[in-house]
């Protein structure tokens, strides 16, 4: 299965069953739980980067899950070191200026860490991450999908931008009202939201010479800013429907919008694989 999800994630194959990413395909197409999909998806990106943990995985010296539990921890160490970096770089910050920033795990650190991970229940193994970096926890984001219907969202902000939003809040809510944080969301999705759909642009002049933005803004506005091929609203791209290296132009019935996967996966179905 690792390698069934690397080869569909490799040539976007899920775009074909009008899925919107690898996650949506291994729940919709191949009926695994959220849970299940996660982890072997997870299990298929680690064993692209370090190939030699497929014989721990088949002698089962290694498990799906502390596989996906380490990749996803490495890939969070790495956030962390970039998000780190660039708040020195860019802010002055005396608390900063002397302190040490961590550089991402090597591939040799990371066959270490799996090689500790060997033989360990799931609450153990996670012990042991937590433990590569001391008592500093990694904040990034993240969602989950609540029974309620409803998601969480997780991410850390500076005090600056938790200012701007209490006082966000204090403007936009009613006397004697307590506006909490998803209805003040909701308020300025509706507002922003409102605005853009008013705002649709007029169709632009067509210029043969090249792709203007004027034109790639009225064919999202004119796509409802989804992918015409399976609903994403992520990653959205103005493509031509017959390609412009066979002669198509920048004329609006030649446009449509894809997001990136779709992209891909329709240059590999035109051009093939070795050419993208």
């Amino acid at each position: 299965i690792l390698y069934l999800l690397k080869e569909v994630e490799t040539r976007k194959l899920y775009c074909d069953f009008k899925c919107k990413s690898l996650f949506d395909y291994a729940t919709k197409i191949l009926k695994y739980s959220e849970a299940e999909a996660y982890t072997r998806i997870n299990t298929m990106k680690l064993m692209r980067e370090i190939p030699e943990i497929k014989i721990d995985l088949e002698k089962g010296r290694l498990t799906l899950t502390n596989a996906a539990q380490a990749h996803s921890f490495f890939k969070k160490q790495k956030r962390q070191c970039a998000q780190t970096s660039s708040q020195k770089q860019q802010i002055w910050n005396p608390g900063l200026e002397n302190q040490k920033i961590q550089q991402p795990l090597t591939v040799t650190e990371k066959r270490e860490i799996l090689k500790n991970l060997q033989g360990q229940s799931t609450r153990k193994a996670k012990t042991i991450l937590s433990q590569q970096v001391g008592s500093e926890e990694l904040y990034v984001e993240s969602t989950k999908n609540l029974s309620s219907g409803k998601v969480e969202l997780r991410f850390a902000i500076d005090e600056d931008t938790f200012k701007g939003i209490q006082k966000l809040k204090s403007q936009l809510s009613q006397p004697g009202e307590a506006l909490s944080y998803e209805a003040l969301i909701k308020r300025v999705l509706e507002k922003t939201l409102f605005q853009a759909s008013s705002c649709a642009p007029k169709k632009p002049r067509i210029n043969n010479r090249t792709l203007t933005p004027v034109m790639r803004t009225f064919i999202k506005t004119r796509d409802n800013h989804s992918c015409n091929n399976c609903g994403s609203h992520f990653q959205l791209e103005v493509d031509h429907i017959q390609p412009q290296a066979l002669g198509g132009q920048h004329h609006p019935d030649n446009l449509q919008t894809l997001c990136r996967p779709c992209n891909q996966r329709r240059a590999v179905k035109t051009f093939g694989l070795v050419k993208i």
